[in-house]
């Protein structure tokens, strides 16, 4: 490859990488909060904490529910009285949003029992009725799982176990009756209640949610949000931030581990190789520092302590006790090795030389037993051969000791 072409590449590598880097740092930090946010809303519900799932949507809402009730299948809806924010989507909005009064409902341990999941004419849908017998229509689809504009799921429902969906005072001004309504048509579930907007909770939000629906920028709000949120200790505002900065913390992790890989595998594709040459010097520095270590037995003779390992090698069907010694001018070693100890013995042994081996054992030899023992280094081992002594062998010897 020419030189204009490697500088080429390295140059479209690192404008790449680094722009999706950029992307991803900008991107990430929205992507987790709302995947952290669900997955603490779905944990909260589970656990029963549903004033804590109710905190995540924001908008204010009490956090002492209207009604909770637990189905036949063990899935189960509590329902809040609450403010939340819509997105404004008439022509000619000054606004981007406005707030509304609504009844928030969670349906919980719904998956796969609420069915509202079908791609061909999903009739999912809540019927409410009010006191009047009035009813009125609410969607609850809000996810496309085949890409054909039309919605023919629910969100949460795809990875989680809940579902979410508000009755509005445009909806109904009194609730007497939910009915769940699956994806064929059919009824899933029927809530009777005795809900209205006249509740203080909404009285009391009510000259707030006037003033930011006329203009969101009031310096009047402030105080009729002070005002209401005193008015009642179960009054809350809703508040996400620790989800945040929880997802804020992965999304910066996950940024962080993003460059650094590229930066590895562009040291190796297109750079210089500096992290393999790290190595190699980090790797001669070590060798360089484990020399003297192993020199040291011999630089700086004998004073210190090694531990010493013995393995006897013993016949097979051999159980007898044999007893080895040696000695110096200082010290002596005296070994016993046993059956019980598997004819392995390790002695703590001033480093030095010892003489004079002797074996303590009738009826039987070593052919390797050093006669000479040099004790160096921290660690050693001395491997020993015991053979039985044969027949003519033992005579011979006996007759030596009775001339003697």
């Amino acid at each position: 490859m020419g030189k204009k072409a490697k500088v080429f590449l390295k140059a479209a590598y690192w404008i790449f990488t680094f722009g999706l880097g950029i992307v991803l740092a900008l991107v990430m930090p929205g992507i987790t909060f709302y995947e952290d946010l669900a997955v603490e809303m779905n944990n909260s519900l589970v656990e029963g904490r549903y004033a804590d799932a109710m905190k995540l949507l924001g908008g204010y809402y009490d956090e002492e529910y209207v009604y909770n009730d637990e189905f036949s299948d063990e899935a189960g809806i509590v329902i809040f009285k609450a403010a939340t924010l819509l997105e404004n989507t008439e022509e000619g909005a000054t606004q981007p949003y406005t707030i509304r009064s609504v009844y928030s409902i969670f349906l919980y341990n719904v998956k796969d029992k609420y069915l509202v999941t079908s791609n061909e004419d999903n009739k999912s849908h809540v019927l409410v009725t009010d006191k009047n017998d009035k009813t009125a229509k609410i969607s609850v689809l809000n996810f496309d799982s085949d890409g054909d504009t039309i919605y023919d799921n629910v969100s949460t429902l795809v990875n989680f176990t809940y579902m979410y969906f508000e009755i509005a005072d445009s909806d109904a001004n009194t609730i007497k009756q939910i009915d769940l309504i699956d994806a064929s048509g059919k009824l899933y579930q029927t809530i009777k209640v005795d809900l209205d907007f006249e509740d203080n909770f909404f009285i009391k939000l009510k000259p707030f949610i006037t003033e930011y629906n006329k203009n969101s920028g009031s310096n009047a709000l402030q105080g009729f949000n002070d005002s209401f949120l005193a008015s009642d200790d179960s009054y809350k505002m809703g508040n996400h931030d620790a989800v945040y900065a929880q997802s804020n913390k992965k999304a910066t992790m996950f940024v962080l581990f993003y460059f650094i890989w590229i930066y590895i595998l562009g040291d190796f594709i297109v750079g210089k190789r500096y992290i393999i040459k790290f190595f190699v010097w980090l790797y001669r520095k070590i060798r360089k520092i484990e020399k003297p270590e192993a020199d040291k037995n011999s630089v700086y003779g004998t004073d210190y302590y090694s531990n010493v390992t013995f393995n006897l090698k013993v016949p097979e069907g051999c159980d007898v006790n044999v007893s080895v010694t040696y000695h110096n001018e200082t010290d002596e070693i005296e070994l016993l090795f046993t059956k019980d100890n598997n004819y392995t013995v390790t002695k703590r042994v001033h480093a030095g030389t010892y003489v004079n081996a002797w074996l303590e054992c009738p009826g039987y030899e070593t052919i390797n037993l050093p006669k000479t023992l040099n004790v160096r280094g921290y660690k050693m081992t001395v491997d020993v051969i015991l053979n039985k002594t044969e027949p003519n062998k033992i005579d011979t010897i006996n007759e030596s000791k009775k001339e003697e």
